[in-house]
């Protein structure tokens, strides 16, 4: 199954170069009755970039992504994984990427995830190293 880049998936949601959305919509339409997957990593440098570069708010971002995992032609790995951190992201102060983190290591059986972050720390399956 073929998947994109982060690049890809930053021109469809914020439309800031015409000619590479274009670009990206005749993709979406080529794979429409298939999939394209975006992977965690991408889901990951996505949020950093959405939220540095272009000022997305906690709810921005959380909508962002809600409305991915309902697009039809995209498929996000792991997606039952990215709806759980999302949930947690809602109701925490933690950033979606920790609780992304978060829910993966748990999924995983690691845990707890071990960290110098005050606010991730706060999340149940996280510990704050001294």
């Amino acid at each position: 199954m073929p998947s994109i880049d982060t690049n890809i998936l930053i021109r469809y949601l914020v439309r800031d170069d015409e000619s590479q959305f274009r670009k990206v919509i005749e993709l979406l339409k080529e794979y429409q009755e298939s999939t394209l997957t975006i992977n965690i990593p991408v889901i990951m440098e996505s949020c950093w970039v959405l939220r540095s570069t272009y000022n997305y708010s906690k709810n921005e971002l959380i909508e962002t992504y809600r409305l991915l995992l309902k697009t039809k032609g995209l498929n996000i790995q792991s997606n039952k994984t990215v709806e759980l951190a999302l949930d947690e992201y809602e109701k925490s102060n933690a950033d979606f990427e920790d609780c992304l983190i978060a829910v993966v290591n748990e999924i995983s059986n690691q845990v707890p995830t071990f960290t110098f972050d005050k606010k991730a720390s706060k999340l149940k399956r996280m510990k704050l190293l001294k």
